[in-house]
């Protein structure tokens, strides 16, 4: 049995899974929700699906019921190469956009409109872990240390490494097993670290681990591109 199959039914059948599971984004990219979309799954729009969230953010979050999510927000440098800044929550070292971006700015007014769909998604997304009677299939995209055209992430470390991200996955399965003990979950974690000789899924974790695409996920075309690595990988029919 190669690794991709026994990745795939060490835990219950992946393909089943997908067909009826929810379909929840956990980040880091806006991509993601594409990835649904291209898959004729994305059912409704969640807090992570368009904010660059740290992996560490996502179980803290979900830990202290979202104390104080965007209660802090401030304009600042993100990249060592880059001098444009962006709306950061400070509590959770979330991105929310960059301010001065020359396709579409992100004024005041449009923030505020922002952390006001944020809030209502959060509380969807809330309500999800609280009442779903269907399982739940979140998926993430680890976020790489630095980018080639912005370079490092200012203030990441060796704590913020692609492999690091494991470590977030698995607190925040636990802490999903712990405070929503009815709750039928997966988590899908896509990252460099993996590749296609060491796809594995942690069975107890309930995280799937595959190789994150190798493509330019500001691509319009991401979505399509995601669909067909996903479906190779996790053989979703």
């Amino acid at each position: 049995m190669n690794e991709i199959t026994s990745a795939t039914t060490r835990l219950p059948a992946f393909a089943a899974l997908g067909a009826k599971s929810e379909f929840v984004s956990l980040g880091y990219i806006c991509s993601v929700p594409s990835l649904f979309a291209a898959l004729g799954r994305r059912s409704t729009a969640y807090v992570f699906d368009r904010i660059a969230t740290p992996a560490d953010a996502i179980p803290r979050l979900i830990e202290n019921d979202f104390e104080d999510f965007l209660g802090s927000i401030e304009t600042m440098p993100v990249f060592e190469n880059s001098n444009s800044k962006y709306y950061v929550d400070t509590t959770y070292g979330i991105r929310l956009g960059e301010v001065n971006s020359a396709g579409a700015p992100l004024t005041k007014e449009k923030l505020q409109k922002m952390i006001s769909r944020l809030q209502v998604r959060k509380e969807r997304f809330v309500k999800l872990l609280e009442e779903s009677d269907k399982p739940i299939l979140f998926v993430r995209v680890a976020e790489p240390l630095s980018y080639d055209d912005l370079g490092k992430r200012i203030g990441a470390d060796s704590a913020a490494t692609e492999n690091h991200e494991m470590i977030h996955m698995r607190k925040l399965s636990q802490i999903l097993k712990t405070k929503y003990p009815n709750l039928q979950f997966e988590i899908l974690l896509m990252t460099a670290s993996a590749s296609d000789e060491n796809v594995s899924a942690a069975g107890e974790d309930n995280i799937y681990v595959i190789p994150k695409p190798d493509c330019d996920f500001r691509d319009i075309r991401i979505g399509e591109k995601m669909r067909k690595h996903f479906k190779m990988h996790m053989q979703l029919k």
